[in-house]
């Protein structure tokens, strides 16, 4: 793993004005449904544009009132960016920072920020992720490089130390789900790995 992501995660609330939708005409409304659907598109469509391993997920909304019959006043929705490239990290969120005023302020929206994590890019340190490459061709196991999509205490360990990690294959490539599944011969591979590279760097 050559790079663990930095990831910045918000609580976004929009004030908008709750309506009867038949009661009010589309050029009048300030529906804040309308200006979360265009901000969570938006950001997600610069995540796309980046392409991998850039990633932006909403994966919570909360709305009021919550019935079809309202145009909603008020949207509450999740909003988490990570990138392990610390340039594309910062241009991933000017990108929905600008998005997010842009909207609003055309929606006439009220909107406020709340930050719940934000932690920045972790690279690993080349030369170890060279030595378990190395360890792993003399024990003729195929390896490839590749940045983690979750964060890791690892991050912390990397502030003072060097740091790299091995991951191995899950089943269909799904991780950090309850379907994940590991096979046992490539969890072995990891741990035969993990054990040449220790030795190697011990003697």
């Amino acid at each position: 793993m050559t790079a663990i992501p930095g990831i910045r995660a918000y609580f976004i609330d929009l004030i908008g004005r709750q309506d009867h939708p038949g009661g009010v005409p589309m050029d009048r409304r300030r529906d804040a449904m309308a200006a979360a659907a265009e901000i969570i598109t938006r950001a997600i469509a610069k995540a796309e544009a980046l392409g991998r391993p850039a990633l932006t997920t909403t994966g919570r909304i909360l709305v009021d009132p919550n019935y079809p019959m309202f145009v909603p006043g008020k949207v509450t929705f999740s909003l988490d960016a990570r990138h392990p490239d610390p340039g594309a990290f910062e241009e991933l969120w000017r990108h929905h920072a600008e998005v997010v005023r842009e909207v609003t302020a055309r929606r006439q929206v009220g909107v406020t920020w709340t930050l719940k994590a934000t932690h920045a890019p972790c690279p690993s340190d080349p030369a170890t992720v060279t030595l378990l490459e190395d360890t792993a061709r003399q024990l003729d196991i195929p390896t490839m490089r590749l940045t983690s999509g979750a964060v890791h205490d690892a991050m912390e360990m990397g502030k003072r130390f060097k740091m790299a990690m091995i991951f191995v294959r899950s089943e269909g490539g799904r991780s950090h789900t309850p379907v994940e599944f590991t096979s046992i011969p490539d969890a072995v591979a990891g741990i035969e790995v993990l054990a040449a590279a220790l030795h190697r760097l011990a003697y």
